[in-house]
């Protein structure tokens, strides 16, 4: 018996409606995994009855799709309904969370990435754009955040033109498969004032050439 494994149950009662609605179904086989002693199972049981625990799971869930939704807005636009089993998934297999949005959006496209099955079967015929999409939108959080370091540069390449990727994504999932394939690739350049994307196809020249974008600094 410890206190760390209540609170470790305690907190993963509020983070899953499945395991509240089985205790409350007497199913009391979850608590297993746990080191408890028989007051604390009943107290994680009167948890579970509570009124309000449906509500406490509901906000654990706005927080962490609030989270995703700071740094990934068009990835979550264009999935619209489909991101629903994503997220699903996501909390299921990473339950407990940093409340620090860039982390926890780092740890959902890590989980996307171990799963690409999961993401083809929400975005369909779209998965390669949203996979790419997705990636943009990361990297440039990941930049905003790099402007409180200095200068630097990266490029990246894609199956996509950036640009229309961004333009697109409020669209949905329909849009998004209808865009052209081509070999792009994205220069962010990150400066203590903000950062600036170029876009180029992949030729010869091998430079980026076209401005995508070019915003102060966030993510302070």
């Amino acid at each position: 018996m410890s206190l760390a494994d209540f609170q470790r149950a305690l907190a993963a009662l509020s983070a899953s409606p499945q395991m509240v609605r089985d205790l409350r179904a007497g199913r009391r086989s979850v608590l297993d995994g746990f080191d408890l002693s028989p007051r604390e199972r009943a107290r994680l049981q009167h948890a579970a009855n509570a009124p309000g625990m449906a509500a406490q799971c509901s906000l654990y869930r706005i927080m962490r799709l609030a989270a995703l939704n700071a740094v990934l807005p068009r990835t979550l636009a264009a999935l619209g309904s489909a991101v629903g089993p994503l997220v699903e998934a996501y909390w299921t297999s990473c339950p407990l969370h940093d409340l620090r949005f860039l982390p926890e959006a780092e740890r959902f496209v890590a989980f996307l990435k171990r799963h690409p099955e999961l993401l083809a079967h929400a975005a369909g015929t779209a998965a390669d754009a949203v996979s790419d999409l997705l990636r943009i939108e990361f990297a440039i959080a990941r930049a905003h955040r790099a402007t409180l370091r200095g200068a630097a540069s990266t490029v990246t390449r894609y199956r996509y033109r950036p640009s229309a990727l961004l333009e697109a994504a409020a669209a949905g999932l329909g849009v998004l498969a209808a865009l052209p394939r081509g070999r792009f690739q994205l220069r962010i350049e990150t400066a203590p004032a903000g950062i600036t994307l170029w876009e180029g196809p992949i030729d010869t020249a091998g430079q980026p050439s076209t401005m995508v974008i070019s915003t102060r600094r966030a993510w302070s």
